[in-house]
C-alpha cells in the first residue's frame, strides 16, 4: 500500500489479515514473518484479496474511518493474542496505558509483558497499539516511530500526550 508516509506491506491468509509493516520496514519483514509464523504457507501476490483491507486503511488515513471490519488472523502466543484482543477495545480518539491493559487481561503484574506483546503486534493500526501510552502521558515506544505514533493520535483527535519516549524509536 503506497502512502505519503511510505510503503506499507500487507500479508493476509485465508482467515484474514496477519501482518502490516511500517514504512521503515522492507518487504523482508513480511518474508521473515511468513517463515516464522507460517512456514508451510507460500507467499502469493494477490492484490484483489488485499483491496478491501487497503481501502479501509486509506479511509483511516484520511480520517474517514474510525473502526475496522477487517478479518484478522492473529499469529502469536495465547498471551500475545489476549493483549492484542484487549487493544481492539480501545476506542478511536482515546488512549489506555500499559498497566490498564494488564489489568484488563486480568494480569495486573504483567505490565512489562504487556508492553512486549504490544511491541510484537503484527497488525498495527487495525489492532491499535498506537493508543497505548505511558501512565505519565509520554508516548514511550512505538514500532512505527514516535513521530508516527504522535501523528496517528492527532489524526484521531487526541493530543493530551507528552511527545517523548525511548530514543530508539525516534525515527
Amino acid at each position: 500500500m503506497e502512502h505519503p508516509l511510505g510503503i506499507f506491506y500487507l500479508m493476509a491468509s485465508e482467515q484474514g489479515l496477519c501482518r502490516i509493516t511500517w514504512p521503515h520496514e522492507s518487504f523482508d519483514a513480511i518474508t521473515r514473518f511468513q517463515k516464522h509464523h507460517a512456514p508451510h504457507r507460500a507467499l502469493v501476490e494477490d492484490p484483489e484479496r488485499l483491496e478491501a483491507m487497503i481501502d479501509q486503511l486509506e479511509e483511516y488515513w484520511s480520517a474517514q474511518r474510525h473502526d475496522f471490519d477487517i478479518p484478522l488472523d492473529l499469529m502469536g502466543t495465547p498471551f500475545q493474542i489476549g493483549v492484542w484482543t484487549a487493544l481492539q477495545t480501545i476506542l478511536y480518539g482515546t488512549v489506555s496505558t500499559y498497566g490498564a491493559v494488564a489489568r484488563q487481561i486480568r494480569n495486573p503484574m504483567a505490565t512489562r509483558a504487556v508492553a512486549a506483546a504490544i511491541g510484537q503486534n503484527p497488525v498495527p493500526i487495525i489492532v491499535p497499539c498506537h493508543r497505548v501510552i505511558g501512565k505519565d502521558k509520554t508516548l514511550t515506544g512505538f514500532g512505527g516511530g514516535l513521530s508516527l505514533k504522535a501523528h496517528m493520535l492527532r489524526l484521531e483527535g487526541y493530543d493530551q500526550f507528552i511527545e517523548s519516549g525511548h530514543s530508539r524509536f525516534a525515527y
